[in-house]
């Protein structure tokens, strides 16, 4: 006799009973999985957020071997490390000059007349017209001295001027104030610097414009002070500063030397400037034998302007420049954006050593690798750092 007989059950009465038992069951199942999983994913987030992150590793650039210079080069003498040298100021930069037979690493300390004389021609023609201007008052006069120009009338200071880069620097003895309600310009109130207290209002000259408000700014000062106008004459020239050599200015007493490595320079030897063997084409391999860093570094030209920009800059090759330009031509920003070199966007440039160049450029940017400046003086060329 079977169970069910005896429980008195049948089949059919059970059945209900039995599907209930086994839906429980695979629920619970289910349930237990699931917690089991839930458990799981939870733990791992933890460990993800405990376990300390690795440092990214960056890749190690590769530096090729130097190369060192063949004996038949020649030698610069500091050319030996340099201890780091003090702020040099405006109307000085480096080169390098024979002194009799030995070719020494030098500071430049050129006068007005020296950076006038070496100027862009409309920049001495800005000076001669403003100069002229000033004169034009009644007992007033220019004065030149080492540093700058100076615009007075007996001993009441009325402005200096200074060269520098592509630009005249005129600094007048008025508030900065006045002068802004005067003109519409960039006006800097350099009252803060102690050689300038006299002369506090700084006022940029690099263009046919800006002369005309100069001259605007001059006439205020000149009302201000009650000095009358007088009989315009021409007593400056910008035909007397006619362009000289480094070499010559050297000669005539208008640049100063002074050697960066503390050599003493016997000035009763002949000093003259140091030449290259200019060559008609170079590679950037040959560039880099061919002269030393620090006399690379010393070449380079700086313009005194305020364009230069820090942080990230784009990059510009070499052999990029040979095929886009043409010999003599003048490399700048915009220069490279109007031919589709560099993106409208970008703001600062680097000029780097590749391929080869066989033309003489000027070029004008906001840095230079070491082997582009070679590159660039080696053929003729002039490197300016903005």
């Amino acid at each position: 006799m079977s169970l069910f007989s005896l429980l008195g059950l049948s089949f059919a009465n059970i059945y209900p009973y039995l599907i209930a038992v086994v839906a429980v069951a695979l629920v619970v199942v289910l349930v237990v999985a699931l917690s089991k999983k839930k458990a799981k994913q939870a733990k791992a987030k933890q460990a993800k957020h405990t376990q300390p992150t690795q440092p990214k590793q960056v890749a190690v650039p590769f530096k090729p071997e130097i190369i060192v210079a063949p004996a038949t080069q020649r030698v610069v003498t500091g050319a030996t490390p340099v201890k780091p040298q003090p702020a040099v100021d405006d109307t000085q930069d480096k080169g390098i000059i024979v002194v009799g037979e030995e070719e020494v690493l030098v500071r430049f300390n050129r006068s007005f007349e020296s950076k006038l004389r070496q100027a862009p021609d409309e920049l001495k023609g800005y000076y001669a017209e403003l100069v002229n201007h000033a004169l034009s008052y009644k007992k007033v006069k220019n004065k030149i001295s080492w540093p700058h120009a100076t615009i007075s009338r007996t001993r009441d200071k009325i402005a200096i001027i200074v060269v520098r880069g592509k630009a005249l620097y005129v600094y007048l003895a008025m508030d900065p104030e006045v002068a802004k309600q005067t003109i519409k310009g960039t006006i800097q109130d350099v009252s803060s610097k102690k050689r300038y207290q006299s002369v506090p209002t700084l006022f940029k000259v690099k263009s046919p414009l800006s002369l005309r408000k100069a001259k605007v700014l001059l006439d205020a000062l000149m009302s201000a002070k009650d000095i009358q106008p007088g009989k315009p004459s021409i007593a400056v020239d910008a035909q007397n500063y006619p362009y000289d050599t480094t070499e010559n200015l050297i000669k005539a007493g208008l640049v100063k030397v002074r050697a960066i490595n503390g050599q003493e320079i016997d000035e009763s030897k002949t000093l003259r400037a140091a030449g290259f063997n200019v060559v008609s084409s170079i590679t950037a391999e040959q560039a880099h034998t061919m002269m030393a860093d620090d006399v690379a570094s010393a070449l380079v030209q700086n313009s005194n302007s305020v364009g230069a920009r820090t942080g990230k800059k784009y990059a510009v090759n070499i052999d990029t420049l040979s095929q886009k330009f043409e010999h003599g031509d003048v490399v700048t920003l915009q220069a490279l954006k109007q031919k589709g070199i560099v993106p409208k966007k970008e703001t600062a440039i680097k000029i780097l050593a590749r391929g080869t160049l066989d033309k003489a450029l000027t070029i004008e940017a906001d840095a230079f690798s070491l082997d582009a400046i070679k590159m660039i003086v080696l053929v003729g060329g002039t490197a300016i750092r903005k």
